[in-house]
Protein backbone atom coordinates (compact mmCIF):
# COMPACT_ATOMS: atom_id res chain seq x y z
CA UNK A 1 0.00 0.00 0.00
CA UNK A 2 3.00 2.48 0.73
CA UNK A 3 4.66 2.01 -2.60
CA UNK A 4 1.37 2.80 -4.38
CA UNK A 5 0.86 5.75 -2.46
CA UNK A 6 4.62 6.80 -2.89
CA UNK A 7 4.02 6.06 -6.66
CA UNK A 8 1.13 8.38 -6.84
CA UNK A 9 2.72 11.68 -5.50
CA UNK A 10 5.66 11.01 -6.97
CA UNK A 11 7.50 12.97 -8.15
CA UNK A 12 6.19 16.06 -6.40
CA UNK A 13 6.77 14.26 -2.62
CA UNK A 14 9.42 11.35 -1.68
CA UNK A 15 7.37 9.70 0.78
CA UNK A 16 9.63 8.07 3.64
CA UNK A 17 7.86 5.72 6.04
CA UNK A 18 9.15 5.42 9.51
CA UNK A 19 8.26 2.82 12.18
CA UNK A 20 8.75 2.60 15.49
CA UNK A 21 8.54 -1.42 16.27
CA UNK A 22 8.09 -3.62 19.15
CA UNK A 23 8.21 -6.61 18.14
CA UNK A 24 11.60 -7.88 17.27
CA UNK A 25 12.81 -9.13 14.24
CA UNK A 26 8.97 -9.80 12.84
CA UNK A 27 8.30 -6.14 12.76
CA UNK A 28 11.77 -5.24 11.77
CA UNK A 29 11.73 -7.77 8.34
CA UNK A 30 7.99 -6.55 7.91
CA UNK A 31 9.12 -2.95 7.97
CA UNK A 32 12.30 -2.93 6.06
CA UNK A 33 10.31 -5.72 3.13
CA UNK A 34 8.29 -2.68 2.67
CA UNK A 35 11.18 0.02 2.38
CA UNK A 36 10.18 1.53 5.78
CA UNK A 37 13.31 2.94 8.30
CA UNK A 38 12.75 1.12 11.59
CA UNK A 39 14.14 1.69 14.67
CA UNK A 40 13.02 -1.14 18.02
CA UNK A 41 11.63 0.46 20.85
CA UNK A 42 8.92 -0.59 23.41
CA UNK A 43 5.34 -0.36 22.83
CA UNK A 44 4.44 1.75 25.76
CA UNK A 45 4.49 4.15 26.82
CA UNK A 46 3.03 5.41 23.66
CA UNK A 47 4.96 9.15 23.57
CA UNK A 48 8.91 7.66 23.90
CA UNK A 49 7.58 5.34 20.83
CA UNK A 50 6.53 8.17 18.84
CA UNK A 51 9.60 10.65 20.12
CA UNK A 52 11.55 7.39 18.35
CA UNK A 53 10.15 7.36 15.46
CA UNK A 54 10.47 11.29 14.77
CA UNK A 55 14.12 10.98 15.26
CA UNK A 56 14.54 8.47 12.88
CA UNK A 57 12.59 10.87 10.98
CA UNK A 58 14.94 14.00 11.83
CA UNK A 59 18.25 11.19 11.02
CA UNK A 60 16.49 11.27 7.23
CA UNK A 61 17.13 15.28 6.58
CA UNK A 62 12.86 15.23 5.40
CA UNK A 63 11.41 18.98 5.25
CA UNK A 64 8.08 17.71 7.27
CA UNK A 65 6.69 14.94 8.85
CA UNK A 66 2.80 13.71 8.93
CA UNK A 67 1.79 11.81 11.84
CA UNK A 68 -0.05 8.48 11.00
CA UNK A 69 -0.69 5.65 13.22
CA UNK A 70 -0.76 1.89 12.23
CA UNK A 71 -3.99 2.10 11.59
CA UNK A 72 -4.68 5.75 9.89
CA UNK A 73 -4.67 6.01 6.41
CA UNK A 74 -4.02 8.64 4.48
CA UNK A 75 -4.85 9.57 0.64
CA UNK A 76 -2.72 10.90 -2.39
CA UNK A 77 -4.58 14.20 -2.54
CA UNK A 78 -4.06 14.87 1.30
CA UNK A 79 -0.25 14.32 1.03
CA UNK A 80 0.17 16.56 -2.12
CA UNK A 81 -1.90 19.29 -0.06
CA UNK A 82 0.37 18.86 2.78
CA UNK A 83 3.59 19.26 0.86
CA UNK A 84 2.43 21.79 -0.74
CA UNK A 85 1.61 23.53 2.50
CA UNK A 86 4.93 22.83 3.73
CA UNK A 87 6.23 24.88 0.20
CA UNK A 88 3.90 27.25 1.48
CA UNK A 89 5.17 27.94 4.32
CA UNK A 90 3.07 26.57 6.99
CA UNK A 91 4.51 25.13 10.03
CA UNK A 92 1.60 22.88 11.10
CA UNK A 93 -1.35 21.34 9.28
CA UNK A 94 -3.35 19.01 9.73
CA UNK A 95 -7.52 18.14 9.30
CA UNK A 96 -10.06 19.31 10.92
CA UNK A 97 -12.67 16.34 10.30
CA UNK A 98 -12.03 12.55 9.74
CA UNK A 99 -13.22 9.60 8.23
CA UNK A 100 -13.76 6.31 10.16
CA UNK A 101 -13.90 2.68 8.40
CA UNK A 102 -14.94 0.17 10.08
CA UNK A 103 -13.30 -3.05 8.73
CA UNK A 104 -15.28 -6.21 7.64
CA UNK A 105 -18.71 -4.58 7.33
CA UNK A 106 -18.12 -1.78 4.90
CA UNK A 107 -19.20 1.22 7.43
CA UNK A 108 -17.66 4.38 7.19
CA UNK A 109 -18.53 7.34 9.45
CA UNK A 110 -17.38 11.45 9.02
CA UNK A 111 -16.37 12.93 12.59
CA UNK A 112 -16.70 16.86 11.63
CA UNK A 113 -14.19 17.77 14.34
CA UNK A 114 -13.84 19.07 18.00
CA UNK A 115 -17.03 21.18 19.03
CA UNK A 116 -15.39 21.99 22.03
CA UNK A 117 -12.43 24.13 23.57
CA UNK A 118 -10.30 22.48 21.41
CA UNK A 119 -12.26 23.81 18.36
CA UNK A 120 -9.93 24.10 15.17
CA UNK A 121 -7.92 21.52 16.59
CA UNK A 122 -7.16 18.95 13.89
CA UNK A 123 -6.92 15.50 14.52
CA UNK A 124 -3.75 14.23 15.75
CA UNK A 125 -4.00 11.52 12.27
CA UNK A 126 -2.45 13.11 9.32
CA UNK A 127 -0.83 16.27 10.96
CA UNK A 128 1.91 17.72 9.49
CA UNK A 129 4.74 19.50 10.83
CA UNK A 130 7.41 21.29 9.50
CA UNK A 131 11.14 20.59 9.75
CA UNK A 132 11.71 24.14 11.31
CA UNK A 133 8.86 23.73 13.45
CA UNK A 134 10.33 19.96 14.63
CA UNK A 135 14.09 21.42 15.06
CA UNK A 136 12.66 24.47 17.19
CA UNK A 137 10.93 21.70 19.02
CA UNK A 138 13.94 19.74 19.33
CA UNK A 139 12.06 16.05 17.41
CA UNK A 140 10.40 15.25 20.50
CA UNK A 141 6.78 16.42 19.83
CA UNK A 142 5.26 14.29 23.58
CA UNK A 143 5.99 13.66 26.50
CA UNK A 144 7.95 9.92 26.54
CA UNK A 145 6.08 8.91 29.49
CA UNK A 146 2.48 9.61 28.09
CA UNK A 147 0.22 6.57 27.21
CA UNK A 148 -3.05 7.54 26.02
CA UNK A 149 -3.99 11.22 24.67
CA UNK A 150 -1.19 11.72 22.44
CA UNK A 151 -3.16 14.33 20.54
CA UNK A 152 -3.21 16.60 23.16
CA UNK A 153 0.02 15.98 24.42
CA UNK A 154 1.23 17.01 21.22
CA UNK A 155 -1.01 20.33 20.67
CA UNK A 156 0.37 21.58 24.32
CA UNK A 157 4.12 20.83 23.17
CA UNK A 158 3.23 22.63 20.35
CA UNK A 159 2.19 25.59 22.22
CA UNK A 160 5.53 26.77 23.96
CA UNK A 161 6.52 27.00 20.02
CA UNK A 162 4.90 29.74 19.45
CA UNK A 163 4.29 31.26 17.04
CA UNK A 164 4.42 29.71 14.14
CA UNK A 165 2.36 29.34 10.39
CA UNK A 166 -0.91 27.17 11.21
CA UNK A 167 -3.11 25.52 8.61
CA UNK A 168 -6.37 23.16 9.12
CA UNK A 169 -7.64 21.08 6.22
CA UNK A 170 -11.34 20.39 5.71
CA UNK A 171 -12.46 17.30 3.43
CA UNK A 172 -9.11 17.19 1.45
CA UNK A 173 -8.67 13.87 -0.70
CA UNK A 174 -12.15 12.22 1.25
CA UNK A 175 -12.58 9.28 -0.16
CA UNK A 176 -16.75 10.31 -1.45
CA UNK A 177 -19.23 8.20 0.60
CA UNK A 178 -22.82 7.24 -0.26
CA UNK A 179 -25.06 9.05 2.06
CA UNK A 180 -26.29 5.15 2.71
CA UNK A 181 -23.44 4.90 4.81
CA UNK A 182 -23.20 8.21 6.53
CA UNK A 183 -23.14 8.04 10.34
CA UNK A 184 -26.10 10.14 11.44
CA UNK A 185 -24.92 13.56 11.57
CA UNK A 186 -22.01 13.33 9.18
Amino acid sequence: AWSSLAEAVAPDVTLLVMVAGSEGAASRTLAERHGAAYVETPNQPLGTKWNAALRLAAASHVDGVICLGSDDLITAPAILALAQGLRDGHDLQGFEDVYFAESGVERLWHWSGYRDSRRGETVGAGRCLSRRLLTRMDWTLWEDARRRGLDASMMARLKTASPFRYRGLHRVGAVPVPARRRAPGG
